[in-house]
């Protein structure tokens, strides 16, 4: 097994990345008439919608598509656990959300950590048991 490496795995983020902002980009316009209110930026709107709709994608994408998000698909990598088996809904979201979306997001540092370990994992795999290969 080889390991997928940061910058493989950074690619496949920024790609899912941007296809998850389309659904957000066309909810807020939608929602709210336009890109932009008098009282609040794009950023400020977006950041829940999106959190939303970035883990609800991996979470499906995860447990659903073989452990690959379409940017991970692209990029032929794939997520999978500790013992080698798919992921769970329930791993997949303490993966996306705890790991992901707080603890990686709060400490930055959970995302670079995979530029130094040598399984390349980031602080969301090792919360939730699961490292990147390459396919």
């Amino acid at each position: 097994m080889k390991y997928a490496s940061f910058l493989k795995r950074l690619c496949a983020l920024i790609i899912d990345h941007l296809l998850c902002y389309i659904p957000t980009i066309a909810l807020l316009f939608l929602l709210s008439g336009g890109l932009q209110t008098k009282k609040y930026t794009f950023e400020q709107l977006s950041t829940l919608p999106f959190a939303i709709i970035f883990t609800t994608y991996n979470v499906f994408m995860l447990t659903k598509r073989n452990g690959q998000t379409i940017g991970k698909k692209l990029l032929s990598i794939k997520v999978i656990t500790n013992d080698g088996v798919p992921l769970t809904w329930q791993r997949a979201l303490l993966r996306e959300f705890l790991g992901k979306g707080i603890i990686s997001v709060i400490f930055f540092i959970g995302y670079l950590w995979a530029l130094v370990d040598k399984r390349h994992q980031a602080f969301h795999d090792k919360i939730a048991g699961t490292f990147v290969i390459n396919q």
